[in-house]
């Protein structure tokens, strides 16, 4: 890779991060499942923990497939799918269609997960660079970070309006993301090449490594577990935004003739 190529992808990796999750939806997100689904609180989490822990077993088998047809294609390939969950979400009017959008998420950020990384740090490697991963990446997750709080006041309002609408705006920055990776260069692995047979042998050991090691698969658990408990912030967002919204209408109340 030229240096021309190494800045275009460390830039457009940055717009990548940025827009890879819908931007809307987070606040309204568990409301909005209540309400298409009519699925409770308590199942909706236990779908989240099924998800999750679905995550975990699949990081395996997609960080093989990222060596074999390599990042970029991985990238787009869960970003797809990433799309496609969240347009399933938007129509969904059943349970086992947010089931089924939930499953596509799963298998779509399992893809994503580590492809993007694994693509910035080779990448910027190619030029001796890669001690600005760290830099590079943090940055560009500070922008999505940003742009989530710009978003999530405005969230309440477009449901208000229409409630699949948060999840619908969600579309455009997937969208984007699929297109981004197009323009986006394959850069040379660091290491050499892996061969098939080699990959589907390390993939058996690590099954079989965190199927004998008791203290790995606690490790597991507890990490989904805290996955899991990471997503509840969902719950107190809309409690806060209700009481917002209340203590507002009782001032405006209050300020009436």
């Amino acid at each position: 890779m030229n240096l021309r190529q190494v800045q275009s992808n460390v830039l457009l990796y940055k717009f990548y991060q940025a827009l890879r999750e819908p931007l809307f939806w987070g606040p309204v997100l568990i409301i909005y499942i209540q309400k298409v689904s009519a699925m409770s609180l308590a199942q909706i989490y236990q779908m989240e923990s099924v998800c999750v822990i679905l995550l975990f077993v699949l990081q395996i088998p997609t960080g093989a497939i990222a060596d074999l047809i390599g990042r970029k294609k991985t990238m787009l390939a869960g970003s797809i799918l990433l799309l496609g969950d969240c347009l399933m979400f938007g129509l969904a009017r059943s349970s086992q269609e947010i089931w089924i959008a939930n499953i596509l998420w799963t298998f779509g950020f399992s893809l994503i997960t580590g492809a993007d990384s694994a693509l910035l740090y080779d990448t910027l490697a190619t030029q001796q660079r890669s001690d600005h991963y760290k830099l590079v990446d943090g940055r560009s997750n500070a922008y999505r970070f940003l742009l989530f709080s710009l978003a999530s006041p405005v969230a309440g309002y477009l449901a208000a309006t229409n409630i699949r609408l948060p999840v619908l705006l969600g579309i455009p920055s997937l969208l984007a993301t699929c297109i981004i990776i197009c323009f986006m260069v394959e850069p040379p692995r660091t290491d050499k090449d892996i061969a098939k047979k080699k990959i589907q042998d390390i993939m058996k050991l690590s099954v079989l490594f965190v199927a004998k090691n008791k203290r790995v698969k606690w490790i597991i658990l507890y990490t989904a577990l805290l996955g899991v408990i990471g997503k509840v912030w969902f719950l107190p967002t809309i409690l806060i935004s209700n009481w917002c919204h209340c203590r507002l209408s009782i001032m405006v109340g209050y300020s009436s003739p």
